[in-house]
């Protein structure tokens, strides 16, 4: 771990779905909003100072996501199921979110709900609160 106010969120889940996919968005910075994913995975060296390490594509993960500096506002942390097959809620997914001190948050996919997308949390850049929301939608 870097800077005081660096975290990693980390997704595992089971052997189905095969593709779950972290998705990281950001308030604004300089007036830009970043969605880090598979298809913009950031950087730790400049704006947005957040980055997705791996896209996991053949079940567990662990998919990593690095915040190294936080910036006043809302983000948002999500699970697409990009596989599009097997519901969310059997695909026993954990999200764990670490600082220098250890695991200080974990959430486990809801057992109930449809959709693609699982919600999981915000954190207030400005504070690190997290807020848990632990939903599945569309």
């Amino acid at each position: 771990m870097g800077s005081t106010d660096e975290l990693k969120i980390v997704l595992t889940w089971g052997e189905t779905p095969l593709d779950l996919d972290s998705h990281l968005y950001t308030p604004l910075i300089d007036g830009l909003s970043y969605h880090i994913y598979y298809l913009d995975k950031g950087t730790l060296s400049e704006v947005p100072y957040a980055c997705l390490d791996i896209d996991d594509m053949s079940s567990y993960g662990p998919e990593t996501i690095w915040i190294e500096t936080f910036y006043p506002g809302t983000y948002i942390y999500k699970v697409y199921n990009f596989s599009g097959t097997e519901s969310l809620t059997t695909s026993s997914a954990s999200v764990s979110v670490i600082d220098r001190d250890g695991v200080i948050a974990t959430f486990d996919v809801p057992t109930t709900g449809t959709g693609l997308w699982w919600t999981v949390f915000e954190i207030d850049g400005a504070t690190m609160a997290i807020t848990p929301i632990n939903t599945i939608g569309d």
